[in-house]
């Protein structure tokens, strides 16, 4: 039997997406569903393309893992693609993935380092802190119901440290919780700092780059509304106009 979940979602006309997949295929599905074009982007196909093609590439979650070899000598390229005029988009990876060491891996316009801090709780309070970012309001409004519902989790591996050119979207707070201690010892409440890195964006160049550490794909993979516009204002360039 098939599962038909209606959303109310606005989409840009004539967008060519250029996907550089990760393990996990959902991302591409949901977007596919919603009548975007999207083309993937496998080795051989990405060695020959010219990104110019595209309107928007989509890195998407944990994709240095499973292409590493073939990805880290594209680094620089697709971070020229996004400073030509043209827009990027990475979801999350782990901090030895991402991060720039010997193989001088940074898929980032400006210095992004990874750390290993999550927010587990699905219902952890989000505070939107720039609500007319494109990514918060184009082509849809994302509001406080775009949030509720959510499962699993909210984002891992938020960026540790990042240059002050990324505009920080959003503000998760972590509900503080029991330390696990010792039968005779008392718990004490471990108290947690926002995250204010789990959607940062930035204009680099003429063109755009979003970095979102947010769990997207689990909530796809859940129909939750909220979660498929927000992706679709993520690889919506800032500059497009036409929608349906």
């Amino acid at each position: 039997m098939v599962r038909i979940h209606p959303v109310a979602l606005r989409v840009p006309v004539g967008l060519r997406v250029g996907l550089v997949r990760g393990p996990d295929n959902t991302i591409e599905e949901a977007l596919r569903s919603f009548g975007i074009d999207v083309h993937p982007l496998e080795e051989r196909s990405l060695a020959r393309a010219s990104l110019d093609d595209y309107d928007t590439i989509l890195i998407g979650s944990r994709a240095l893992l499973r292409r590493k070899h073939d990805l880290v000598p594209q680094t620089d390229r697709f971070v020229s693609y996004a400073r030509g005029g043209k827009h990027l988009v990475v979801l999350y990876h782990k901090a030895q993935e991402f991060n720039r060491d010997a193989t001088s891996v940074r898929l980032a316009p400006f210095p992004i380092e990874l750390g290993r801090e999550r927010v587990t709780r699905e219902d952890a309070p989000i505070e939107v802190l720039e609500p007319r970012h494109h990514v918060m309001s184009a082509p849809n409004h994302i509001g406080p119901g775009d949030w509720d519902g959510w499962v699993q989790e909210r984002g891992l591996y938020f960026p540790a440290k990042y240059d002050s050119r990324y505009s920080e979207l959003l503000s998760i707070q972590e509900l503080p919780m029991e330390e696990l201690a010792a039968v005779e010892a008392t718990p004490r409440m471990l108290r947690f700092a926002p995250q204010r890195g789990a959607l940062l964006a930035a204009r680099c160049g003429r063109g755009s780059y979003v970095y979102c550490a947010l769990v997207i794909h689990r909530q796809l993979r859940a129909f939750h509304a909220g979660a498929a516009r927000l992706l679709v204002n993520m690889v919506t360039p800032p500059d497009w106009r036409v929608f349906r």
